[in-house]
């Protein structure tokens, strides 16, 4: 009964990352988590061979949720390669094993997180003007850690069509006290040279040091870059997706048109990418929990750590997340 409220809520939570009720590339990994660590102590098996095998179904369905999801699809290649190549035949303790591989993952990841925060903060003026686009908690923690660290700013915030997560960011920071201004997107050029600096966050790295982040990046990073005006990304080096490495392209997720407009005329074609590309040359700097880089320097250090060239396995495993043969 216990294993199968579980799975219940497994569900639940698969169910509200696909339908955008859980939104952030951050809350979106901690949710994904969340799901597998229930279903590592719900999924039935009657053999720690039998075990791994659900565990991969069921990771792998998780992962693919969301196209552009390069953390949820990291953490589920490190926790089914450590899972895969324990030598433990007893299931009970495969299962304790894989599920203390999750919290210790989670547990990681927090301490990591206020690290990004601090090293984020630093790079805000005192008396300065941040612009910024979408919803993302990291960049959420920066801003508010810079405004505990005494830092006196303003923010300007853009609305992000056609969901509106601008208005996450307006009224989270608005709560902490730091000053917001909500501008439409398409009114980033009125107001840019008022600005000091753009920071936004992340949902995937590519080999390049390109960004994948929230429609409307690209075109706002391109305004500031012409006015002179340094883009930061506030991210997580998991973020890095090694699929672009091998050649693969990333995946833009297009989302239903609804979203945009849900009683278009019949005859008019809407399309709802939810992502967009902004490419390395635009952007001054990651700030990440290993430092503050350079874009075309950052996937080097990441992919040294990650010695995916040398292994097959995960490279398939990779494959596998995506779909890809």
């Amino acid at each position: 009964m216990k294993d199968a409220k579980k799975l219940k809520e497994v569900k639940k939570i698969a169910l509200d990352i696909k339908m955008l009720k859980i939104q952030g590339a951050s809350k979106v990994l901690l949710a994904s988590i969340k799901a597998i660590g229930l279903s590592i102590q719900a999924l039935q098996a009657r053999n720690a061979e039998e075990f791994k095998k659900a565990l991969k179904k069921q990771v792998i369905l998780i992962a693919r949720l969301r196209a552009t999801e390069p953390g949820v699809r990291n953490f589920a290649r490190y926790l089914l390669m450590r899972v895969f190549s324990s030598k433990e035949a007893d299931l009970n303790e495969l299962r304790k094993y894989a599920f203390h591989l999750t919290n210790n993952y989670l547990k990681e990841k927090d301490a990591l997180k206020k690290l990004i925060f601090e090293y984020g903060a630093r790079k805000i003026p005192n008396d300065s003007i941040v612009l910024t686009h979408c919803h993302s908690n990291t960049v959420e923690g920066v801003l508010k850690q810079a405004w505990k660290n005494k830092t006196k700013f303003e923010v300007i915030a853009t609305e992000s069509r056609p969901l509106y997560q601008g208005h996450i960011t307006a009224n989270n920071l608005s709560k902490a006290g730091i000053p917001v201004t909500l501008i439409i997107d398409s009114a980033v050029s009125s107001v840019v040279h008022d600005a000091d600096l753009f920071l936004t966050g992340c949902d995937a790295i590519l080999a390049d040091g390109s960004l994948v982040n929230k429609i409307g990046t690209r075109t706002i990073s391109m305004i500031c870059d012409a006015a002179k005006v340094p883009h930061f990304v506030a991210t997580a080096s998991y973020k890095f997706d090694p699929i672009t490495y091998f050649g693969y392209e990333e995946l833009i997720e297009e989302r239903d048109w609804r979203e945009v407009w849900p009683d278009k005329p019949k005859k008019v074609k809407v399309i709802n990418h939810a992502f967009d590309v902004t490419e390395a040359n635009s952007i001054q700097a990651y700030i990440t929990e290993k430092g503050v880089f350079a874009p075309q320097a950052l996937p080097f250090v990441i992919f040294e750590e990650m010695q995916l060239a040398k292994n097959k396995e995960e490279l398939s495993l990779i494959k596998a997340l995506i779909g890809k043969k």
